[in-house]
C-alpha cells in the first residue's frame, strides 16, 4: 500500500497553530501574560506617579487604557508572533 500526499507550509501553520491553540501549557502562558502585564503596567503608573511628581490620576488613566488595548490585543499579537517562527 502507498499513500501519496502533499504537505504544504500553509498546512504546517496549521497544524502548529491548532496545537498551540490546544496545549494546555501554552493557554496558561498566554493568560498570564495577557493578564499580568497589565497589572504591572497599573503598579508602573503608581510608581511613576511617586518618582517623577505627576499627578497619579493621569498617569493611571493613560496606562488603563494601555492595560485594556494589551488584553484585548494581545492573543492576535501572540498568533501571529507563532506564525512567524514556524515560517523561519
Amino acid at each position: 500500500m502507498e499513500i501519496k500526499y502533499h504537505l504544504t507550509e500553509e498546512d504546517y501553520l496549521h497544524f502548529n497553530l491548532f496545537h498551540i491553540k490546544n496545549s494546555k501549557t501554552t493557554s496558561r502562558a498566554l493568560s498570564m501574560q495577557r493578564f499580568l502585564t497589565p497589572i504591572f503596567f497599573l503598579i508602573l503608573s503608581y510608581i511613576l506617579s511617586v518618582f517623577l511628581d505627576e499627578p497619579f490620576l493621569g498617569l493611571f488613566i493613560i496606562f488603563f487604557i494601555l492595560s485594556i488595548l494589551w488584553i484585548i490585543f494581545y492573543p492576535k499579537y501572540f498568533y501571529s508572533l507563532i506564525i512567524r517562527q514556524v515560517k523561519k
